[in-house]
């Protein structure tokens, strides 16, 4: 009889590994959350089951839903996650369920701290979205998978490995860090919250975001196109001279007035000589200098009009008021001027020619990265600009050239200078004149700069557990997840 029991209770290897799995997936994205160093990040959890499915578009196929819902169970069991139970709003929008790491997950976390942990690159990562221009609202596509599309996939895939290695950090003090998290936390897009209407999340800064997608729009393959996903695109540009790859300190080179020399070329017209994006707004008879105020922000102001002209497919946009203040202009006079200057504009505004040109700079940008890749050496990313180690501006410079002249059919490119890297540490100094070396190690050990980079040269060794064969091993917390299947099993049992 006793024997007859166990045999009942024992699970299946399948089973098991699920289990794992699921164990694995749900306590790696809390910490990962964690990580973020916001307060009030959570992490997303779909309980119902229409949301799974093992082979259909837009579901999520590589989890259960039994099994996820169990995990989540176990967690709460143990007084490790905290929940915000999630709600229907209307017949189509549902809040998910949210989960915080608490109690003994929460010290755990703690006492790992910040790590660098090398990511699992997916197999796909092209992405494509329809629109429905009645409702305004965006939808997941599944791409034909053409010769080209396996192409760029394949492309994509060779960018991303070289990421999955690398470690991307910001070379800032931990104080500054906790502002630039604050920042981005508590940015125009309020955190969702149960009690109000939805709306954008804020940014979360987690340095082990490093992977790349690229992501085309209104159901096409040939517009949009950019590549997306990068923690360093979504931090304000004065912190990205902080950025390091690897330790090393880096620098960034933009394209300068890219969509309007598009603009000209595919017309087969001459781009105009001189600042493209002086309109001829002079302030108090200043010579234009766009290096300097009030002209540096006058053309971030028409930089931002120009290419919001080439993307308004309604006639619907217009600049927020606070920046059109700060001009002392109105709209329909920027407009007229910015026509005045550059008149092919007129034609092309309201046939969104905008993710046209996104998908001709994405073109250049995926030729920038693999002839950089081919030379062994990383590049970040941010639409229209790369970011590599400073020692390898050169190299970077000659592939932006390259690209733009194979795609552009032989036009030259113009680019803008290259950044200067920044850096908080600082090397301190005894009154005497002396390096206060003391001072400069714990200034060092003590950043979560180092330790992130540090932890990737010396990884922390695998805690035992067993775990099936096929499924990641966490090394990080391999006995957390076993405590967590242990307390599923009180269930199962």
């Amino acid at each position: 009889m006793l024997q007859a029991r166990a045999l009942i209770k024992k699970q299946s290897q399948k089973a098991v590994d699920s289990s794992f799995l699921h164990c694995h997936t749900l306590i790696e994205g809390l910490y990962q959350i964690w990580c973020c160093g916001c307060p009030e990040a959570r992490l997303n959890v779909f309980l119902s089951p229409q949301y799974y499915h093992s082979t259909k578009f837009g579901k999520i196929n590589h989890l259960s839903q039994y099994f996820v819902a169990e995990t989540v169970d176990a967690l709460v069991s143990l007084g490790w996650a905290e929940v915000v139970v999630g709600e229907r709003l209307t017949e189509s929008l549902n809040l998910p369920t949210q989960l915080k790491a608490s109690g003994e997950l929460l010290h755990a976390f703690e006492k790992i701290g910040i790590r660098w942990s090398k990511v699992s690159v997916p197999e796909m990562s092209i992405v494509l979205r329809g629109y429905d221009p009645d409702t305004k609202e965006r939808f997941p596509m599944k791409p034909a998978m053409t010769s080209s599309v396996r192409t760029m996939n394949a492309n994509l895939r060779k960018l991303n490995l070289r990421l999955s290695t690398q470690a991307i950090c910001l070379h800032v003090n931990n104080d500054h860090l906790g502002e630039i998290n604050r920042r981005m936390s508590e940015s125009k897009y309020r955190w969702q919250g149960h009690n109000a209407q939805p709306q954008r999340r804020p940014r979360l800064l987690n340095f082990n975001h490093r992977l790349l997608r690229r992501v085309f729009s209104r159901g096409s393959m040939t517009l949009g196109g950019r590549f997306y996903g990068g923690w360093w695109q979504y931090i304000p540009s004065e912190n990205r001279p902080f950025i390091t790859i690897n330790g090393l300190a880096t620098t960034e080179i933009d394209f300068s007035e890219l969509h309007p020399r598009l603009l000209y070329i595919s017309l087969g017209l001459a781009p105009p000589s001189g600042e493209m994006y002086d309109v001829g707004l002079h302030i108090d008879g200043l010579p234009y200098d766009a290096q300097i105020e009030p002209y540096k922000s006058q053309r971030k102001l028409v930089k931002e009009v120009f290419n919001a002209l080439l993307n308004d497919e309604t006639g619907g946009y217009r600049p927020s008021r606070k920046e059109l203040k700060k001009s002392v202009i109105t709209f329909a006079k920027l407009k007229k001027l910015i026509i005045k200057r550059h008149p092919p504009l007129k034609d092309a505004i309201g046939k969104g020619v905008g993710l046209q040109f996104q998908y001709m700079d994405s073109i250049i940008a995926e030729k920038v990265m693999l002839n950089l890749l081919s030379q062994g050496i990383t590049c970040l990313p941010v639409h229209d600009s790369f970011i590599v180690p400073a020692h390898q501006c050169k190299e970077l410079q000659a592939a932006m050239d390259v690209a733009f002249a194979e795609v552009m059919s032989g036009h030259a490119a113009k680019r803008k200078k290259p950044t200067q890297p920044s850096s908080d540490f600082h090397m301190p100094f005894l009154p005497n004149g002396e390096l206060d070396r003391q001072a400069m190690f714990e200034m060092h050990d003590n950043a979560i700069h180092n330790k992130y980079v540090q932890s990737r040269i010396a990884p922390i060794k695998p805690t035992r557990t067993r775990a099936p064969s096929k499924t990641p091993t966490p090394h990080l917390y391999a006995h957390i997840v076993k405590k967590v299947r242990y307390e599923k099993s009180t269930f199962v049992n």
